[in-house]
């Protein structure tokens, strides 16, 4: 019997990469389509924007990484990764919206993007540069955070055991890779980062994340025009 849902994605985008890794790691079953492989007949209906990450469940459809995996963590996964005290799943929830509202936006829309001179994001000259300058001040400000705060006195961003919330950060830095991003000034970041990128889940959702840092850090095919969105 095939899965009931139908996972709806790019696999190079780090919003379906977060949803693909919450799915693997639950072990929730469910076939994908990637429509970088061409977009499947109906699919402006299910989604009025165009846009994924988006599962459809039976007749139900969803859109937004955001949403996706917290109807997933309700309706197949007990809230797994999200942790069982009200008290806890609300410091988890605290971190994931700040990781899908202001770090995706400074790390991704003002820093990666601008710089990679994607145009989705680019500014036109100077504009731009200044741009780039604002978007890695505010990288700075969430790694100190990050190594300052969450990670001073613990293993992972809620305490010594591993939750959602961590791989969902991980997830969004990694995109920092595509500038071979020096990790070393913020020690625990990046004895974390390599914690969490160890997971073989992780691993299984990163493969052509991986081969986009190839291209940008190594100069394999520098054109960047497969590199419109990440």
């Amino acid at each position: 019997m095939a899965p009931a849902l139908t996972f709806f994605l790019r696999k190079d985008c780090v919003s379906c990469r977060i949803v693909w890794l919450y799915m693997l790691k639950n072990k929730i079953p469910f076939t994908t389509v990637d429509i970088n492989e061409g977009r499947p007949v109906g699919f402006s209906g299910m989604s009025p924007l165009g846009s994924v990450p988006m599962i459809l469940d039976d007749d139900q459809s969803i859109s937004g990484s955001l949403a996706i995996v917290l109807y997933l963590a309700e309706k197949y996964a007990s809230f797994a990764g999200f942790g069982q005290t009200p008290e806890m799943r609300a410091k988890v929830n605290s971190i994931v919206c700040w990781a899908c509202g202001a770090l995706k936006r400074d790390v991704c829309h003002n820093y990666i993007n601008p710089s990679l001179s994607l145009q989705e994001d680019s500014l036109a000259g100077d504009a731009n540069m200044s741009l780039i300058s604002y978007g890695k001040t505010e990288v700075i400000f969430h790694l100190n955070t990050l190594e300052n705060h969450y990670l001073n006195n613990s293993t992972f961003l809620c305490g010594e055991r591993e939750t959602f919330a961590d791989s969902w950060v991980a997830l969004i830095l990694s995109l920092l890779e595509l500038l071979s991003f020096d990790f070393s000034p913020w020690p625990k970041v990046k004895t974390w980062m390599l914690n969490m990128k160890s997971n073989c889940d992780y691993v299984d959702v990163s493969h052509q994340h991986e081969e986009k840092v190839r291209k940008c850090c190594y100069g394999i095919n520098r054109s960047m025009a497969d590199m419109s969105s990440v």
